[in-house]
């Protein structure tokens, strides 16, 4: 491997988790499919430089591994799960996140964790078994989506995922029904499909043969002060960065010279406000982002529209209320609409 980029002398990570939050409905199996389902019309499913696959709901045996103890005869036997099989160099893809947190709290599970999160971060397992110790490193990198509903900051995870969210704002209820039924009889194109990954495989091997190392000019930092990243995420930025200059360099030779542009910056400032959103609430951001732009809307109407999004009266009234406390909303009692204050538009 080349170590064309390194971290206190240490190679650097470069793989990118992305996790797609959107209320169901609104695209997450979509954009899974269409980059991972199959790989005569996906577009990254075909591509001979990596592996990229779907997978469902997982075990930490699963993902990480187990040791089937020795028989009489038999020496104990090392079973690779998932991270260090067939997905150890590939993109993984999985409809809902959820099922992976979910069986965090499984008692068969209780470790899955901790050892999801070091898989994700550094990409080193190391699990001491009573039949043995499983080592070995893993470049599996993770793509998901989940609900905002289902969305829990507390371990550790947002972290390692750059966020794609996805919030819809009124409008979007009648043009994706519109959509959806345009779309119907349209039929892919195997050709432009193996057109693309036949380009893709051409970059990567580009990436492989040319590229001797990384800087980052200051410009880059200068945006990271300016909008007072914190350093654990600040890696995030430079991955993505990193991946921004790789695909849209035309000649890739030597040095690669990550700067900003217009378009980075606006790539930036994107990710930036989404990883706001998620922090401060994702269901409040997801409702506040429905109702910002109206003029005003009936309580009752909004309540019915977010049985449409799972949430039932009762939470939907909570985050309304708190969005009054805030101020992000008045509520006239005589004609019972809420009314979006302009300022925190």
């Amino acid at each position: 491997t080349k170590r064309i980029y390194t971290e206190g002398g240490l190679p650097a990570n470069l793989r990118q988790h992305i996790l797609y939050v959107a209320p169901p409905g609104f695209g997450k199996s979509y954009y899974v499919k269409q980059f991972v389902e199959h790989e005569d019309y996906s577009l990254l499913k075909g591509v001979v430089s990596f592996p990229a696959f779907f997978e469902g709901s997982m075990t930490e045996a699963g993902l990480i591994g187990s040791i089937d103890p020795a028989t009489p005869g038999q020496p104990a036997k090392k079973m690779y799960g998932l991270a260090g099989g067939e997905g150890s160099n590939a993109i993984v893809a999985m409809e809902e996140f959820a099922a992976i947190t979910n069986a965090m709290v499984q008692d068969y599970n209780v470790n899955l964790d901790t050892a999801l999160l070091t898989l994700l971060d550094s990409g080193i397992v190391n699990k001491r078994l009573r039949n043995g110790d499983l080592k070995y490193m893993s470049n599996m990198t993770w793509w998901a989506g989940t609900q905002p509903a289902r969305f829990d900051l507390s371990s550790g995870l947002a972290r390692r995922f750059i966020f794609v969210v996805k919030y819809p704002v009124w409008k979007d209820f009648k043009q994706l029904s519109e959509r959806r039924r345009a779309a119907k009889n349209v039929k892919r194109s195997t050709q432009s499909c193996k057109m693309l990954h036949d380009l893709l495989d051409q970059r990567f091997a580009m990436i492989r043969n040319n590229v001797s190392g990384i800087v980052f000019h200051d410009d880059f930092y200068k945006i990271m002060d300016k909008k007072n990243i914190i350093h654990y995420e600040e890696a995030l930025y430079e991955r993505l960065a990193i991946g921004y200059w790789l695909m849209k360099e035309e000649h890739l030779n030597g040095q690669l010279e990550v700067r900003i542009d217009p378009e980075l910056e606006r790539i930036i400032q994107l990710e930036h406000g989404h990883r706001k959103d998620i922090k401060q609430g994702a269901i409040q951001s997801m409702v506040w982002n429905i109702i910002k732009d109206v003029p005003e809307i009936g309580r009752k109407e909004l309540l019915d529209k977010l049985l449409d999004l799972s949430l039932d009266y009762d939470e939907s009234t909570t985050i309304i209320n708190r969005l009054m406390v805030l101020r992000y909303l008045t509520y006239n009692a005589e004609t019972g609409v809420l009314i979006p204050i302009t300022k925190k538009r």
